[in-house]
């Protein structure tokens, strides 16, 4: 067996997950391998830092209003602080066929606009070749 499985068995035995029969072997390879001791004392290490480090816990006050069921107060239109929106970030709804008429306006002015601005030419042409097709037709 590798260092490698040796150093999940390790893991397992601090998380008290191992079997008997498991912690006697891995034991025994600890009796031999020098880098699974180090690796043994460091997650020890590690665990041990862990638990001396001290938990944060959210204050008492927030219990007792979570516990009571306390929520915050709603703000009436003017309680609240003005916020500038820009155009973008505004979420606008209306019907959807004042949208479709809408956007049939900005569409048609844009083509208007656009042929009033437009310097360029539109040249047809009209020679094409001629085919003749010959054959039964129902």
């Amino acid at each position: 067996m590798t260092c490698n499985l040796y150093e999940e068995r390790i893991s397992a035995l601090i998380d008290r997950e191992l079997k008997d029969e498991e912690t006697g072997e891995l034991f025994a390879h600890l009796s031999t391998c020098r880098k699974c001791r180090r690796s043994l004392e460091s997650f020890l290490d590690l665990r041990s830092d862990l638990a001396d480090e001290v938990s944060l816990l959210a204050p008492k006050e927030l219990d007792e209003k979570v516990l009571r069921g306390e929520t915050r107060p709603k703000l009436s239109v003017g309680d609240r602080k003005p916020m500038a929106l820009l155009l973008w970030k505004r979420r606008i709804s209306m019907p959807l066929p004042i949208a479709a008429s809408i956007m049939i306006v900005l569409i048609a002015g844009s083509v208007a606009l656009s042929s009033l601005w437009s310097k360029t030419q539109t040249v047809y042409i009209t020679t094409l070749p001629v085919v003749e097709v010959h054959g039964y037709m129902p």
